[in-house]
């Protein structure tokens, strides 16, 4: 088969998309529902289901949606019905997670543009989508595809830390959009007692020397495990890290390491959670300090 004959004709049968396919926007109608969804920080792909030349295929497109235009195009094996390439096919916002492809909102959908705004409409949409249209396969080159988390806590912020995967934003009932990147600053971590998960948080001082703020808010097993492995990447593993601790660790040199991390400050612990690392240049003091005197709504 020849591909690079094959996706150029494929892709005349692509219809317009827009930036605003690959994302939500806020809905003013009131809503009580308190259930939100944490939406994968990624790439942004759209999952393709397609009939062409007679024969359906599924193909993940890679869309630039500063430009609005297709910079990659390459197939994606998944069993499914054939009913979802009806018209111009269904067309899905999604985001790769390791083996899975995490789906966000319905673009197309069987020939039609989808018509309902709300993000729960479209979760309801694709959890019915994945089963009855979508035939599990959990071997060979074949994906899985999920939903985004989904959970009512109290304490949104704290629990968007404390979820497998790296959370771009959290969506309400009403489309209301918390991005998790603007509760971020980069610190300069430092360990004090890895074993102990114990590390002190740098920044900039006014005058560009470095100041220590506070130590690292580590309350789980996911951040306690992400510092082990940067600070003693000889523990390879949940049980070599479990026995560790009753060892006494000889750190390699006198001085302590430290890395540039991205931490999330969480509103109602007053504190900075390590999240990921970080390509950013060290936050002032001042931008950190106006992070924590904010006022914040009392469910983050």
């Amino acid at each position: 088969m020849n591909y690079s004959t094959l996706f150029p004709e494929m892709l005349k049968q692509v219809p317009r998309l827009r930036k605003e396919d690959v994302c939500y926007h806020y809905q003013h109608n009131n809503d009580n529902n308190h259930t939100k969804i944490y939406i994968p920080s990624g790439k942004r792909l759209i999952l393709w289901f397609l009939t062409f030349q007679g024969k359906p295929y599924s193909v993940l497109l890679e869309f630039d949606d500063r430009k609005e235009v297709i910079t990659q195009c390459f197939f994606q094996y998944l069993s499914f019905k054939v009913e979802l390439t009806s018209g111009c096919g269904t067309l899905i916002w999604c985001t790769k997670l390791d083996n899975q492809f995490c789906l966000n909102k319905i673009i197309y959908w069987m020939g039609k543009k989808y018509p309902h705004p709300r993000c729960f409409s479209h979760m309801d949409d694709l959890k019915y989508m994945l089963e009855n249209y979508i035939h599990s396969l959990h071997y060979g080159s074949f994906f899985t595809l999920r939903l985004p988390i989904m959970g009512r806590g109290s304490n949104i912020i704290f629990e968007a830390t404390s979820l497998p995967y790296d959370v771009y934003a959290i969506l309400g009932a009403t489309n209301h959009q918390i991005r998790l990147q603007e509760y971020m600053a980069t610190f300069r971590v430092q360990e004090v007692d890895v074993q102990k998960d114990i590390y002190d948080l740098i920044c900039l001082h006014k005058d560009r020397n470095p100041c220590v703020h506070g130590h690292a808010f580590v309350n789980d097993l996911k951040t306690s495990v992400f510092l082990k492995q940067l600070f003693r990447p000889r523990q390879k593993n949940y049980e070599n890290i479990e026995f560790s601790d009753d060892e006494e660790e000889r750190p390699e040199t006198n001085t302590p390491k430290t890395f540039l991390l991205c931490c999330v400050y969480l509103p109602r612990q007053k504190a900075w959670k390590p999240y990921k690392k970080s390509h950013r240049s060290l936050d002032f003091v001042s931008k950190i300090k106006f992070m924590e005197n904010k006022k914040y709504e009392s469910i983050l």
